[in-house]
């Protein structure tokens, strides 16, 4: 009798050493699988981190230009408002001189045809004033 107990040992130790590398080798094919996976999902967010990488250095190229672009506006508006400031000056001033000219009888034809009359006011802007 403790033969056969000996030999159905022996034979369950049989088994489940056969059944554990069995295992074993399921474990290590799904480990395997496993480990591929994670390796290409690296992979894939490398590939995703250096697209960032260049979208955002697209980005701040973009904003470089567009800040350039807004800081030359910004001087463009400025010395166009400076621009407008003199022209009216000068037509202030263009306007000051007529009257002294007419006042003193200095107007000659010639600068008759230079010469707009309005009725006590500077000429409209042409600009509109919405």
């Amino acid at each position: 009798m403790k033969k056969i107990i000996v030999a159905n040992l022996l034979v369950l130790i049989a088994f489940t050493i056969k059944a554990g590398r069995e295992y074993k080798d399921q474990d290590a094919i799904q480990f395997e699988k496993s480990l591929n996976a994670q390796i290409s999902q690296a992979v894939e967010i490398a590939n995703l981190r250096q697209q960032v990488a260049y979208q955002k250095e697209k980005i701040q190229g973009i904003k470089n230009e567009y800040q350039t672009a807004l800081n030359n506006m910004q001087s463009l508006v400025s010395a166009n408002q400076q621009a407008k400031q003199h022209i009216y000056s000068l037509k202030t001033d263009n306007d000051k001189l007529a009257k002294v000219l007419d006042r003193n009888g200095l107007v000659t034809p010639e600068l008759a045809k230079y010469i707009t009359r309005e009725s006590g006011r500077l000429p409209a802007s042409k600009d509109s004033k919405k």
